[in-house]
């Protein structure tokens, strides 16, 4: 197989399947699978099965260990199987990105494409909002505390937040750290983005509160732009009046910020993720098996069968306790690491690709204190080609 040939293929593959992630979980698997049977047919042609995983290869190794060995307390060895699956699939988008030469211009469509499927699923979100049922999928709105959430084509509310506020983030990198970009595009850039943050709002997800804090902090403190920060005042105290009669009437009757945050059922499923923890701590009950162990582990006041955690970390560390979670963050680091280093580089201090990189998988990491983002497939592919992104940034400056 031509190198040429190979390499469209696999940047075809990987576009595609970042692009179709709230659309459909079936078309991201086609992607995946058709680019790994593509490598593994030209490693076989070239007699090469290295692999080169920017540093995370052991912690990688290690990870798949652990959850391997947290199959000895899983109750459903058919669901941790499943789990190893998924965990291998997740892998495969690493390696994926490994291959490609090109890394500058394939990252920078990639984060395009991901802009260009937060902008489309927010228009199905927003007909959705109005209409009762959104265009792709028909999924209907659903309701909390008189509020209207809107899904879009994905499983849940708070899992098109999750995905939205990643984007987002992109999005703002995208306009406030490339001062290169022409001012029709940046025009462009801001109504997707204002498109994109009303879906987001229309979600109504406790964690993009946090997520806006961020972004709003990070934004201001590295551009010192006081427009923006007015601006994003503005618009919070706007949203704010502009919510439903029965949340804005929850809300004063619920001032605490803690009840606002965690509310009793996150706090019944934190609680059994702890007892979990306390039950096995070095290596979890089981990948992938959070939701048959509920009812085993949880308190005598919960009343909870089959739920997750609501929150990522928690959420590992029931499954595969405090070592799948320390080697977890370890393979995080060297993301970050990687990305951290282009952003001090003078010659990349206008890289809006890394900052992009750095604020989504912030973004992800933020929303995951309140949501098992990792729990679902579509969330678990979006997340690990963001940390791709993150891990193979060439050293070289990106352009408008």
């Amino acid at each position: 197989m031509p190198d040429i040939a190979y390499q469209k293929i696999l940047i075809f593959c990987i576009c595609m399947v970042a692009f179709m992630i709230p659309f459909s979980i079936a078309l991201t698997n086609i992607g995946i699978i058709a680019a790994i049977i593509v490598i593994i047919a030209y490693r076989v042609y070239k007699r090469n099965f290295s692999i080169n995983a920017a540093g995370t290869g052991y912690f990688l190794l290690g990870f798949l260990l652990v959850a391997l060995a947290s199959m000895l307390n899983a109750v459903d060895k058919g669901v941790a199987i499943t789990g190893l699956r998924k965990i291998l699939k997740y892998y495969s988008i690493i390696v994926i990105f490994s291959e490609i030469k090109d890394k500058r211009n394939t990252i920078r469509q990639v984060l395009y494409c991901l802009m260009a499927a937060a902008f489309f699923i927010s228009l199905d979100g927003i007909f959705q909002y109005y209409k009762g049922f959104d265009l792709i999928k028909h999924s209907q709105l659903t309701y909390t505390l008189g509020a209207k959430r809107i899904t879009g084509s994905m499983h849940n509310p708070n899992d098109l937040a999750v995905f939205m506020a990643s984007c987002i983030a992109i999005y703002f990198a995208s306009l406030f750290f490339n001062n290169g970009k022409p001012f029709k595009k940046k025009l462009l850039l801001a109504v997707s983005l204002v498109i994109c943050i009303i879906a987001s709002i229309m979600t109504f997800y406790r964690g993009l509160i946090l997520f806006y804090f961020f972004m709003i902090a990070a934004v201001f403190l590295m551009r010192r732009n006081i427009k923006f920060l007015a601006a994003s005042i503005i618009a919070v105290i706007l949203t704010y009046i502009l919510l439903p009669a029965g949340t804005l009437s929850w809300l004063k009757d619920n001032p605490n910020i803690i009840d606002f945050f965690i509310d009793h059922s996150r706090y019944l499923h934190w609680k059994t993720a702890i007892n979990m923890l306390k039950a096995h701590p070095f290596i979890g009950i089981g990948i992938n098996n959070f939701v048959p162990s509920y009812i085993i582990y949880r308190g005598p006041d919960d009343g909870f069968v089959g739920w997750y955690a609501h929150n990522l970390y928690l959420h590992m560390l029931g499954e595969v306790g405090l070592a799948g979670f320390g080697i977890f963050i370890a393979i995080m680091i060297c993301g970050f690491k990687n990305c951290l280093r282009n952003i001090k580089q003078k010659a990349l201090s206008d890289n809006w690709v890394s900052y992009g990189a750095l604020f989504s998988v912030s973004a992800f990491l933020i929303t995951g204190i309140f949501e098992s983002n990792l729990f679902y497939s579509n969330l678990a592919v979006f997340f690990w080609i963001l940390f791709s992104v993150m891990l193979f940034l060439p050293s070289k400056p990106y352009s408008a």
